[in-house]
């Protein structure tokens, strides 16, 4: 599964995300990350798939990872440091429901109360990158690993360049989490 460089990717057309209503950054932030999974070799299109019925489960990550105190001193003490961290969790936690749906092979919202505790049990057990590159025998050392830390990266630093500022207002993040859940999603569903 070792991800290669693929030279030259296309502008994305991305039907499967949502469309007219994102605002710039979100396209713009949607548009980095899925040409650097096609790029990668990752995706055969630019493209990400979208969850439309786990609401829930992202709004519990987003939840605890704005809210809870080691995550808000941590975005106080480094918000470089915040944004990778919440970051791959946000992508752990995408690539982890997808696999789950594969698992339980039903759609989230049809989980059953066992199935979501365990969901969440796993979740709590350790971080949730690490769970994701676990479940996916990713090995933590391997060039694969890398190429999902790029996209990371790649997701963090365009969310600094187009928002600036604004980064820090709770829309914002939602969105930058989304777009890395979206893509470990996506990473599962290929």
């Amino acid at each position: 599964m070792f991800f290669k460089k693929n030279k030259s990717a296309p502008t994305p057309s991305s039907p499967e995300a949502p469309d007219s209503n994102l605002t710039s950054f979100e396209r713009d932030l949607i548009q980095a990350v899925a040409v650097v999974m096609y790029q990668m070799k990752i995706t055969t299109q630019p493209m990400l798939k979208v969850f439309t019925n786990d609401q829930n489960l992202f709004n519990a990550l987003y939840v605890s990872r704005t809210t809870l105190s080691k995550y808000v001193d941590m975005k106080d003490r480094s918000f470089d440091t915040y944004m990778i961290v919440i970051g791959a969790h946000s992508f752990g936690m995408g690539a982890y429901v997808a696999y789950c749906q594969g698992k339980y092979k039903k759609p989230v919202d049809q989980f059953s109360t066992d199935e979501v505790r365990e969901v969440v049990t796993e979740i709590g057990k350790m971080d949730v990158y690490e769970l994701a590159l676990n479940t996916l025998h990713i090995p933590v050392d391997s060039m694969n690993k890398q190429c999902l830390d790029n996209i990371i990266m790649t997701a963090k630093n365009v969310a600094l360049e187009k928002a600036g500022s604004k980064i820090k207002q709770k829309e914002y993040l939602e969105k930058y989490m989304h777009t890395l859940y979206n893509a470990g999603i996506t990473l599962v569903m290929r």
